[in-house]
């Protein structure tokens, strides 16, 4: 399923790019590229074409800093999202994304944006997506970060179908969605709609109603690989469904927390800390399916009801989460153990040599093999493990017992996988 996402997002890319009729229009806000701002670039543009953004701090007037016109086009930054931001400034919304098919955007930051005021399906007045508004549009979203964004609905982003509208089924991939807010959906909100979510985190995103990452309404979600953590709400902290039958595959869902008191809920209910399933007499339940996920010291509970999900099997319930490594660091591993059986032996020495000079796999967890810690794996890690074993050598450098590194040659050298924890 997911190389199939994976084939699927290069293609469209490589269709982009071979489009006859493509042109590429840049932007930069010194003055140095064909446009200044975003939303000019877009008047200017034709479905198909590629948009490249250089680093800056874009801004707009009026209620949106970048309306996409319903244009199919490539939006990408030049230099990835931690030098390119589209700010709303906390007046108007970051990206409006409406009838646009399937135009892609990439590389962004997208922070302080404000949903528009407008009205609800029952003529109240609200607000939706302050970092993003996707309708009838099934864009593919590739490393973006929503920060700091509000609205009623969908603080970072909110993505829907209108009645008789094209079904909104976006593809969300390696996006961060942290310390955004609403009062339904904080992270995000998807109604009537199919989205994609692969290799997501929703952190730090607070709901001051229902679903503090995620609100999910009549919608078929699929979620691969995604973190939530330490998002709030009353129900559902990380999150909600409404009549809706989500996907989860591979997740985490870790210190998130829903303050409703269960004293005050029907017959004893809990307010679901990691995902809260709406179960009333005339609306279709929800019935999650849940695979190879991991829930902990989630608050009050994990999952309410408790009999309302399909366990498909391998998931982890923890009352303790395990340590996370903080920004800038690599881990957990432990030093010397190249093979990651979780012990430091004679075998680990033959791992080292196997991949240098035998062609065997590369270690999952790179750092785990530079025994002697300078940034190198050689021939002379396998040498210090083995002076170490068995001839009294200096011992090897931390992490003697699992945990992280915030040693610069161990974050550049990285780590995947380092096998104990």
């Amino acid at each position: 399923m997911k190389l199939v996402r994976i084939a699927l997002i290069a293609l469209a890319i490589t269709a982009s790019a071979k489009t006859a009729s493509a042109r590429i229009l840049t932007v930069n806000a010194d003055g140095t590229a064909q446009y200044t701002t975003i939303q000019d670039a877009f008047n200017a543009a034709l479905s198909g074409d590629e948009i490249i953004v250089e680093p800056g701090v874009y801004t707009g007037t009026g209620n949106v800093v970048v309306d996409m016109l319903g244009k199919t086009v490539l939006l990408r930054s030049s230099s990835g999202p931690k030098n390119t931001i589209i700010d709303g400034e906390n007046a108007r919304v970051g990206i409006r994304c409406a009838a646009t098919g399937n135009a892609e955007i990439q590389g962004f930051t997208i922070r302080n944006g404000t949903g528009e005021i407008t009205q609800d399906n029952q003529g109240n007045s609200a607000s939706f997506g302050g970092g993003m508004e996707i309708i009838n549009a099934s864009p593919i979203i590739l490393d973006c970060i929503f920060r700091s964004n509000f609205a009623i609905y969908g603080g970072g982003l909110h993505c829907f179908t209108s009645i008789f509208g094209t079904i909104s089924s976006p593809i969300l991939q390696d996006c961060i969605f942290e310390e955004n807010l609403a009062y339904m959906g904080g992270g995000m909100r998807i109604s009537n709609s199919s989205p994609d979510l692969s290799n997501c985190t929703f952190s730090n995103n607070t709901s001051r109603v229902n679903g503090g990452g995620v609100h999910n309404l009549r919608s078929h979600t699929i979620c691969t690989d995604c973190v939530f953590s330490q998002n709030r709400a009353v129900l559902g902290g990380g999150w909600l469904n409404y009549e809706s039958s989500p996907e989860f595959l591979g997740c985490v869902f870790r210190n998130n927390l829903a303050t409703a008191n269960p004293n005050e809920l029907r017959n004893g209910e809990s307010p679901g800390g990691a995902i809260y399933s709406f179960t009333e007499v005339g609306i279709e339940d929800s019935s999650p399916t849940i695979t190879q996920s991991v829930f902990c010291e989630n608050q009050p509970d994990a999952i309410w009801p408790e009999d309302s999900w399909l366990d498909l099997g391998e998931n982890e319930f923890e009352e303790i989460c395990e340590p996370e490594a903080p920004d800038g660091a690599v881990g957990p591993f432990l030093r010397g153990d190249s093979n990651g059986d979780s012990n430091v032996d004679l075998s680990d020495a033959i791992s080292i040599l196997r991949f240098l000079f035998l062609g065997a796999d590369e270690p999952n967890c790179q750092a785990t093999a530079d025994s002697n810690g300078d940034g190198n794996v050689d021939i002379t890690d396998a040498i210090y493990s083995l002076a170490f074993l068995f001839l009294g050598g200096d011992a090897l450098p931390a992490p003697t017992e699992c945990g992280i590194s915030e040693l610069e040659s161990d974050i550049s050298l990285g780590c995947e996988n380092g096998g104990c924890g």
